[in-house]
């Protein structure tokens, strides 16, 4: 049995992948939503959008859903500590970027980062 998706017609058993850049970017449900804000994550828009919400699921959904999260977590929080707590590091995200992606992830090109004293 086929099933319609908009356009598409899909037969069964054809595997479906939802991309989350498009959610992620999705201008009706955030505003400016291709800006980098860090004021948007407020505890407010957190408790909204906490992760695995329907606009917001860097780490999947449901029985897939990234096994590596808490540590992937763990080590963001680290990493943005060593960085912000030396007031002398710069980071200038002003320049345009370019991505690519290498299964499933989004690398980003082109972001320039000054560290030092």
């Amino acid at each position: 049995e086929s099933v319609e998706l908009g356009p598409l017609c899909l037969r069964e058993g054809v595997r479906v992948a939802v991309g989350v850049l498009p959610l992620h970017r999705d201008e009706g449900h955030w505003e400016h939503a291709r800006e980098f804000i860090p004021t948007r994550w407020t505890p407010q828009l957190c408790a909204a959008n906490p992760y695995g919400s329907g606009h917001f699921f860097p780490f999947g959904r449901g029985p897939r859903t990234c096994g590596g999260q808490a540590l992937a977590l763990f080590v963001i929080r680290t990493v943005l500590y060593a960085l912000l707590s030396d007031p002398t590091r710069e980071l200038d995200v002003s320049m345009p970027t370019s991505h690519r992606f290498y299964f499933g992830c989004m690398m980003p090109r082109g972001m320039v980062a000054r560290l030092g004293r």
